[in-house]
């Protein structure tokens, strides 16, 4: 956006320039988004069939940093103390560990941004692990990807 003081402001490009810059999600996506100064995704779980095509739109209205990291059963604990233990390298890697049990992850996304991401799903059926592994976050910032059988 360029600005000269001499020019009149033209709000009505500043509103399609902010509406581009907002997407809407796909609609095949399933929307996760933080909820604000909560610490928490606005939802605790969500199902998938075995094998599938996932897309995630993640969604952070938040001023606080957070990603969204898709892990295997029982792994939550794991994947977060992996995270902290990056230490000041944390940022610059988007506190994702080098971790085997991470199935798929966001980048660490700060206030009003989004990804998408795709994935397939496993072919295991279970309750997957995701959560946010900024510092301290997963306590709270968790839930279950659930794999169901293909119907």
């Amino acid at each position: 956006w360029d600005y000269n003081a001499a020019e009149p402001f033209d709000f009505t490009a500043a509103l399609v320039d902010d509406a581009a810059a907002n997407p809407e999600p796909d609609p095949d996506a399933i929307v996760i988004r933080t909820i604000v100064d909560q610490m928490s995704f606005d939802t605790d779980s969500f199902t998938v069939s075995a094998g599938e095509t996932v897309k995630i739109w993640f969604e952070n209205p938040d001023y606080t940093p957070h990603n969204l990291i898709i892990g295997e059963p029982g792994s939550a604990e794991e994947i977060a103390a992996a995270a902290e233990g990056l230490g000041p390298i944390g940022f610059a890697v988007g506190f994702l560990p080098d971790n085997d049990k991470v199935i798929a992850a966001t980048e660490l996304l700060y206030y009003r941004e989004y990804q998408m991401i795709e994935f397939t799903a496993p072919t295991e059926t279970g309750d997957y692990d995701f959560l946010c592994t900024f510092p301290n976050h997963w306590m709270t910032m968790r839930g279950v990807m659930r794999v169901v059988g293909q119907e």
